[in-house]
């Protein structure tokens, strides 16, 4: 019986009946499975491009509404900046003492540029005062600290010691000498 055979006319409507059972199954299938995607992948769609119009109209309303944002480089450079005003405090509770006023005119009248290249020069504006300086500059790692120094040779620059940045505009520059003894804010503008 196991190796009994179908007449060939039966073998072969055999066949074909599974062929149509298999093809309509597939065709089932896929009918079934186009109805449920379509209604999917057209919210999808209409989702994916609503989301993307909101986007950048969005995007393009807050670029218009944001200057660009410039880097503490930019801020600080090509610029001739002149001390507008420069104060001592001993601590917290005491008095604000204006060092400004005592300055010599020569200092008062100075000008410092400072460059891209990390170089920088002191041009004194006051006829009889010394020419101009050359000398240095540079941030530290975190760009919250300023550091000056003069050049004294081609291998040796005099670094003062680093000042804070309390505020830094396209217009002025504002900083902070914390010693042992007093608190020195330094406020220059640009001329």
């Amino acid at each position: 019986m196991c190796n009994a055979r179908l007449p060939e006319k039966e073998a072969g409507r055999f066949f074909i009946r599974r062929y149509l059972y298999v093809k309509n199954f597939f065709y089932i299938w896929l009918e079934h499975f186009t109805f449920i995607l379509q209604p999917t992948t057209m919210k999808f769609s209409s989702l994916l491009a609503l989301s993307v119009v909101f986007t950048s109209c969005k995007k393009d309303k807050d670029d218009a509404a944001k200057p660009s944002q410039k880097s503490k480089t930019e801020l600080l450079t090509n610029k001739n900046w002149r001390l507008t005003r420069l104060t001592d405090q001993a601590s917290a509770s005491s008095p604000v003492i204006n060092i400004y006023d005592s300055l010599e005119v020569c200092e008062r009248n100075e000008l410092i540029r400072f460059e891209t290249s990390g170089a920088s020069k002191t041009y004194r504006t006051q006829s009889g005062c010394f020419g101009p300086t050359n000398g240095e500059w540079k941030f530290d790692l975190t760009e919250s600290e300023l550091q000056m120094g003069q050049v004294m040779s081609p291998t040796w620059t005099s670094w003062n010691v680093p000042e804070k940045i309390k505020s830094l505009t396209e217009t002025t520059l504002v900083l902070e000498n914390e010693d042992i003894s007093y608190s020195r804010i330094s406020t220059y503008t640009v001329q």
